[in-house]
């Protein structure tokens, strides 16, 4: 949660009616920046792995609309249909081909947000990024954070975050993995996609 809080509103600076695109949009941050930005009067898009995480982003979630690799593999050409006037904010997950797409699809004074680069993290080589020139063309930002950057801040947030949540404004989606030798399928389950929302293991009393 407050890794979606400081990343969206520090440096997504998000204004009404921005169009905001998440990578990873299903998983534990994905699922709360896409809230908070509705929340900030973004229009919010999320990307995902099948077309099934799709519905339930738009759904239970709350994303405006959703694209998933299943139904959408030529990703350039679904986000020039979901955002034809481009995109104003990219919270970034992935890294690789996706962050290529998105900096191909900006609009001018753009914000991108690169929070991870799962695409990454177990590849034998890195996905080539072509279209760094964007940013120099649109004018654009693109800045790198970890929430822990934010520390002397976290009262805040989950001050905010509590608040949103006693509201229900903001809803937290997990799953519950029980007892500690679940934790290896509960991280493969979450580095692949599998899991929607934070994966948690719950262990067992003795």
């Amino acid at each position: 949660g407050m890794t979606a809080y400081f990343g969206l509103y520090d440096i997504g600076n998000p204004r009404e009616g921005d169009v905001l695109v998440v990578s990873a949009a299903g998983g534990a941050v994905g699922t709360v920046v896409g809230q908070l930005g509705r929340l900030r009067g973004c229009h919010c898009i999320g990307l995902t792995s099948t077309e099934d995480k799709a519905d339930w982003l738009r759904e239970e979630v709350g994303y405006h609309s959703a694209l998933s690799r299943e139904r959408h593999p030529d990703l350039p050409a679904a986000l020039a249909e979901a955002a034809p006037d481009g995109i104003d904010i990219f919270f970034d997950n992935v890294g690789g081909s996706v962050l290529d797409a998105a900096l191909g699809h900006l609009r001018e004074n753009s914000r991108l947000v690169l929070c991870g680069a799962i695409a990454q993290y177990e590849a034998s080589s890195p996905e080539p990024v072509y279209n760094t020139w964007e940013l120099i063309t649109k004018r654009a930002t693109a800045s790198g954070f970890m929430f822990s950057d934010y520390a002397d801040r976290f009262p805040e947030a989950i001050a905010e975050l509590g608040r949103c949540l006693g509201d229900g404004s903001l809803r937290s989606f997990n799953r519950i993995y029980q007892g500690l030798e679940e934790t290896p399928r509960a991280f493969c389950d979450m580095m692949h996609g599998a899991s929607r929302g934070k994966c948690l293991v719950a262990l067992e009393a003795d």
